[in-house]
């Protein structure tokens, strides 16, 4: 299972490594079709020779599981980068953050929910038939995207011209971006950290049903954020607010898996923590999707993603690095410093302007 994770890591890091390389398709959706085609076929190619005595053994079984997740992950990063640049073709810039809060939603049910509900599945249906409905829902979504797959972008949009142009590169990322771009990556690599540190912390402090708690709470928090942020609750607070509250929170969050005296005192302060990093980062994709033109959403969409890709694997290797050298804590003890101090950097970020953005955008910046 670890190599099969790994090598879904390292499938989407060779494809965004080779996103970055290309400039902003002209058509998004038709990316997004085609990274589910590919997704679908390596899903349901997996499935046919599972279903052979081709892997009777179990290292050509995990050989073919490997395959098909690092194409898996390679088409994800393609599909990635083309929703976010999408979502700024065909939405006007009012309703980024609506469309970003439900997507969140989505992804925050499906964090509770998919667990559970997967391997009630595999139970039920055994993982041949969990993958061949894996695959066809892929199909599914194609079929959904296909009325909308000549969108262009409106930087190369002409009638006569009906081919994938690439978007000219122009323009250049407003100041915040760098910087801002650095501390969430602090954010990226701490949620990795904590998606392996979560577990092992809290089941050998308190015992599973803590961990069961404080999983449930981190989700709840997050699923709270998104459902808030969509009715409006946070359009009066400044990014730069949100952003330096999300690190602070994250800091404390970390020192909670060290430090908390009880679980419920743990799941407070994670359910606080994983809002604060929701809002900040649906926050965070909003503003990206309102840059002047189509290049600067594409060139956000791909360097957050690249350091999203390093970052979060990165986190998780580092655990499991502090795990074998009996340090743990003293990780959790430096990932807390390094929330904090880059809490008190992100005080001093060039704040947004209205200039930055398309004409017509509303939020406090």
């Amino acid at each position: 299972m670890a190599c099969v994770l790994l090598l879904l890591w390292l499938g989407r890091f060779g494809g965004m490594t080779l996103v970055r390389k290309r400039p902003a398709t002209a058509r998004p959706v038709h990316a997004m079709i085609n990274a589910d085609l590919v997704r679908a076929a390596a899903q349901l190619i997996l499935l046919a020779i599972l279903a052979t005595n081709v892997t009777a053994s179990a290292p050509a079984a995990i050989s073919a599981l490997g395959l098909s997740s690092f194409v898996y992950g390679f088409a994800a990063a393609f599909f990635v980068p083309a929703r976010f640049s999408a979502i700024s073709t065909l939405g006007a810039p009012s309703e980024y953050q609506r469309i970003n809060s439900t997507l969140s939603i989505v992804g925050d049910l499906s964090a509770i929910l998919g667990p559970v509900l997967g391997s009630l599945a595999v139970v039920w249906l055994g993982f041949q038939n969990v993958l061949l409905i894996d695959g066809v829902s892929f199909l599914v979504a194609a079929t959904i995207l296909v009325p909308l797959r000549a969108t262009r972008t409106e930087s190369t949009s002409t009638p006569a011209d009906d081919d994938d142009t690439p978007t000219p590169r122009t323009g250049t990322m407003p100041a915040w971006f760098t910087p801002g771009l650095a501390t969430w990556g602090v954010l990226a690599l701490t949620i990795g950290i904590i998606g392996v540190a979560g577990p092992t912390q809290v089941m050998s402090r308190f015992d599973v049903t803590g961990w069961t708690i404080t999983a449930t709470a981190l989700g709840v928090g997050s699923l709270l954020a998104s459902t808030s942020t969509l009715l409006g609750a946070f359009d009066v607070v400044r990014w730069r607010t949100l952003h330096v509250c999300a690190l602070a929170l994250a800091a404390t969050e970390v020192a909670a898996f060290v430090a908390a005296p009880n679980v419920w005192i743990l799941a407070a302060i994670g359910a606080t923590g994983s809002m604060a990093v929701t809002v900040s980062g649906i926050r965070w994709d909003t503003m990206g999707q309102s840059l002047r033109t189509d290049h600067l959403v594409n060139e956000f969409a791909t360097r957050d993603q690249l350091v999203n890709t390093t970052a979060i694997p990165l986190g998780m290797a580092l655990f499991g690095l502090a795990g074998t050298l009996d340090a743990t804590r003293v990780l959790l003890w430096i990932m807390t410093v390094a929330c904090a101090a880059a809490a008190l950097y992100s005080l001093t970020l060039h704040r947004p302007t209205t200039d930055d953005f398309r004409a017509d955008h509303t939020l406090r910046l």
